[in-house]
């Protein structure tokens, strides 16, 4: 009884999904994937803070670091407040080689991410075209450009948002539903993105399909769950931020990435066992039967 249990178990979706995540590795994979993204972070707001205070003031940089504040965990909100008021201080003028410097570790930290970010869906659709590192290092080199100026529209989304969620929540006369109308909001966008991600050209052709809005909804929704829940941590519990002394922040930002990075890949591999199950049972269908 046990063992017929256990197989059924091993038939179903949640058994099909665990064994090939685990096949996947990708608990390893979003640990690659965390680690590249933060070490692509701050060079990255470094070049933002140039360019926004070169093109505009030094309020506009500030203020879409007040926006994207929301949306991140307490100590990532106020470690991206610091760089870029410490940015703002620093001489804009003879900073050229600086400039170079933070674009080669953009190159490097980002290059990272995107090779584990593609691959670690490559290896989940089974994607037969092959991508070298010099593509690689290619497109980081020309994510640059697309992502700066991304942040700036996100901005002004971001922005836009708020202003229908305050307008909506001062018309019902409720303010405690502005918050949560720009969640649903920011989540519903996000969906969007991730299923743009999983569909991208950029992973080569899937042999197994990781595209469809089951898991983009479950890996946005997930996203949204973990940062709402550790900001509401760290809000409900001030002090347990300083269990860790000193380094504490850079444990609570990696924990985040972490834990978004595994989001992100579920959500991948959702789509995969779901599409691959149709597929079988397609196949099942199609097959003639032995009478």
């Amino acid at each position: 009884m046990f063992d017929e249990l256990k197989n059924k178990f091993a038939e179903s979706f949640v058994g099909e999904f665990i064994s090939t995540a685990q096949n996947n590795d990708l608990t390893t994979r979003a640990a690659s994937l965390a680690l590249f993204s933060a070490m692509s972070v701050f060079p990255f707001i470094a070049l933002l803070v140039w360019i926004s205070t070169i093109s505009g003031t030094p309020d506009e940089a500030r203020l879409w670091a007040n926006r994207f504040a929301m949306f991140l965990p307490p100590d990532f909100a106020d470690l991206i407040r610091q760089e870029v008021d410490y940015r703002l201080q620093q001489e804009i003028s003879g900073g050229l080689t600086a400039i170079v410097m933070h674009v080669v570790l953009i190159i490097v930290s980002a290059g990272g991410a995107i090779r584990s970010f593609l691959f670690s869906l490559r290896d989940i659709a089974k994607a037969e075209d092959a991508i070298g590192i010099h593509q690689i290092i290619f497109r980081s080199f020309l994510l640059i450009i697309p992502a700066t100026f991304f942040v700036f529209f996100a901005s002004a989304l971001v922005g836009f948002v708020s202003f229908i969620s305050n307008y909506i929540s001062d018309a019902l006369g409720s303010a405690w539903l502005s918050i949560p109308l720009i969640w649903l909001f920011m989540t519903g966008i996000l969906i969007t993105i991730l299923n743009g991600a999983y569909a991208s050209s950029l992973i080569g052709h899937q042999t197994i399909r990781i595209h469809g809005w089951i898991g983009s909804i479950l890996a946005a929704s997930l996203i949204s769950i973990v940062t709402i829940t550790m900001s509401a941590y760290y809000h409900v519990h001030p002090a347990n931020r300083e269990w860790y002394g000193t380094p504490g922040f850079i444990i609570t930002v990696l924990l985040w990435f972490y834990a978004c990075s595994i989001c992100l890949l579920f959500g991948a591999q959702i789509n995969a066992v779901k599409n691959l199950r149709r597929l079988r049972r397609e196949d099942e269908d199609t097959r003639p039967s032995d009478n």
